[in-house]
């Protein structure tokens, strides 16, 4: 079915009865499994809280407390929830005992419910198809960690999504609880990452932002607020009080030039041909030059803040990147194929979080352009990781790491 005809056409009706009527079904077992269950003067409480899909069914393009949602991170969510109804439905088959038993059926309309709300949005169904590949092929690597793991057959299992309702708690997008004898064994604290490239945009910030959670995390506010409050913590030093009143004009200033299409962009042989209507080529120079005044103010501050705050620095870094999650599963779609990375399965990737939890240094240095370069080097002065990141317009940056060495080969 093609989300144009399930909003469009008569189709839409269909289904959505049909969504219901199956909602409908399952907590009309629940209800039948509770009373074949009962004894004599025994009661029972039954919970409806997670079916979401019965009063939440209709089809809206937002869910409660939610603002606007992209569809990058529509899509990410969609596949988490493929994920987790997959490897329940893995489990269940194979015939693995689930603590809760109604685990599947909650995770199967979880998973219809945020297909029929959310991804109405999305005009090209073929991303939701991609999407749907990767959240199984996740499952499929997980279900393979659970079947080779210990005791794996006598454990019993849950299945829990978090990646919206903690996010503000832990990184992971669902967490996999292995029970022995009641017991606590082994938990998943999955974050869960789905791609058309193994190299990934790890960090997609304004500079001010970048600066504040790689350096000032406790340090209030954003935009301007945020370097007055910096100023007010910081602006004792002399040399940095300059530093950031000049970072602030310079930032001020720039956005007299973020509405215009060509702002910003470094020289070359047709540089005189960007010019606009609203600008012309000295404009342009000027542009280039606050942009070149705030990458190099960057690494200026970066280096005195590094000296005085390396291993706070460190510790922003691989969160600012993701990587201090427990258990990561990267799914990357490309060239009709699906490959799949897991931390706990990648040799090389162990490797690399083991190294990151240790001492390591990184170096900050101007790069070709409008960009700076950031290398992480550990004790013995290899390095571990290295980054481009190029200034874009609007104040924009990106930090982009290749995982292709983690990847099975």
């Amino acid at each position: 079915m093609k989300f144009e005809s399930f909003y469009l056409e008569e189709n839409f009706f269909t289904d959505f009865v049909g969504f219901v009527k199956k909602s409908l079904s399952v907590i009309v077992n629940k209800i039948k499994t509770a009373f074949e269950s009962l004894f004599f003067g025994e009661t029972k409480t039954i919970s409806f809280a997670t079916f979401g899909g019965v009063n939440e069914a209709k089809a809206s393009t937002k869910l409660p407390g939610e603002k606007n949602d992209d569809e990058k991170s529509r899509i990410g969510y969609y596949a988490e929830r493929v994920t987790a109804h997959k490897l329940c439905e893995h489990l269940v088959l194979n015939g693995y005992k689930i603590r809760n038993v109604d685990n599947l059926s909650e995770l199967t309309i979880e998973r219809e419910r945020y297909k029929v709300d959310k991804l109405n949005i999305i005009s090209d169904t073929s991303k939701i198809s991609i999407a749907e590949s990767q959240g199984v092929a996740i499952a499929d690597a997980m279900f393979d960690e659970i079947k080779n793991s210990a005791d794996s057959a006598i454990c019993v299992y849950d299945i829990r999504l978090t990646g919206e309702s903690e996010k503000f708690k832990h990184k992971a997008d669902m967490i996999v609880t292995k029970y022995k004898k009641n017991k606590v064994v082994d938990e998943i604290f999955a974050s869960l990452k789905v791609y058309s490239s193994t190299n990934i945009n790890m960090v997609n910030a304004t500079f001010i932002s970048f600066i504040k959670k790689l350096m000032f995390p406790n340090i209030e506010g954003t935009g301007e607020t945020f370097i007055d409050n910096l100023l007010s913590e910081y602006g004792k030093d002399g040399k940095m009080k300059s530093q950031l009143k000049n970072f602030k004009n310079v930032s001020s200033m720039a956005k007299e030039y973020i509405k215009k299409k060509n702002e910003f962009r470094p020289k070359s042989a047709n540089y005189s041909k960007m010019a606009t209507d609203y600008m012309n080529a000295k404009d342009l120079e000027t542009g280039l030059s606050r942009y070149e005044t705030i990458r190099d103010f960057t690494i200026e501050l970066f280096n005195v803040m590094y000296a005085k705050n390396k291993k706070e620095v460190n510790d922003n870094l691989v969160k600012l990147l993701g990587l201090e999650a427990e258990d990561i599963y990267i799914a990357v779609a490309k060239n009709n194929k699906i490959d799949v990375m897991s931390s706990r399965t990648s040799k090389e990737f162990k490797e690399l979080v083991s190294k990151l939890s240790e001492e390591f240094t990184i170096k900050m240095v101007r790069g070709e352009g409008l960009s700076f370069n950031m290398v992480l080097y550990d004790t013995e002065g290899n390095s571990i990781l290295g980054f481009k990141v190029p200034m874009k317009e609007e104040g924009k940056m990106n930090l982009w790491m290749d995982f292709k060495m983690y990847f099975p080969h």
